[in-house]
């Protein structure tokens, strides 16, 4: 009787991380939604297409995979939105927005290279933007945090609005 307890337990704790795992993910996409509204000029590459088309790459389950997928329904800027989710790094040159996952660590650098020049590259990846992203997310006290690298969002000819650069620990 105390296993069948405990064994229930267990999965009713990882059920609640499950659920903790997928609010942080729509709070993210939440977050990259918003960041598009702040730019205020530049990244006119990602509307030529009349279509965002943002790649998650890295580490994605099952059921995160359908909430991203679910991401499809909103719009930005205007125009629809297509989510790949773990698209091949050959597929990235299309992209407009990547956001690599933990999954991804080793290969950073080779999917920066292949982004067009005006991509927005948001990781989960501690030191993502100093390895070359532009936005990283991180947790600080129970709270999702984000850095901005200002300089390499200009590179890319993404301009950000300075209220939001102001919510962030922007990079130099």
């Amino acid at each position: 009787m105390l296993l069948c307890s405990f064994s229930l337990e267990a999965s009713e704790k990882v059920s609640a991380k499950q659920r903790s795992e997928l609010a942080e993910i729509k709070l993210k996409f939440a977050f990259i939604n918003k960041f598009i509204e702040y730019i205020d000029k530049g990244w006119q590459e990602a509307y030529k297409d009349n279509i965002i088309i943002i790649d998650i790459i890295g580490e994605v389950d099952k059921e995160k995979a359908v909430l991203l997928k679910n991401f499809e329904r909103n719009r930005i800027k205007n125009l629809p939105v297509k989510i790949r989710v773990n698209s091949d790094i050959d597929d990235l040159i299309n992209s407009d927005i990547i956001y690599v996952t933990n999954g991804s660590k080793h290969k950073i650098e080779q999917i920066l290279q292949k982004c067009k020049k005006a991509v927005l590259s948001v990781g989960d990846i501690k030191y993502f933007i100093d390895q070359g992203g532009v936005i990283e997310f991180y947790n600080y006290r129970g709270r999702v945090r984000f850095d901005i690298d200002d300089n390499k969002a200009k590179e890319k000819g993404i301009f950000f609005n300075a209220k939001l650069l102001e919510l962030s620990e922007v990079g130099q």
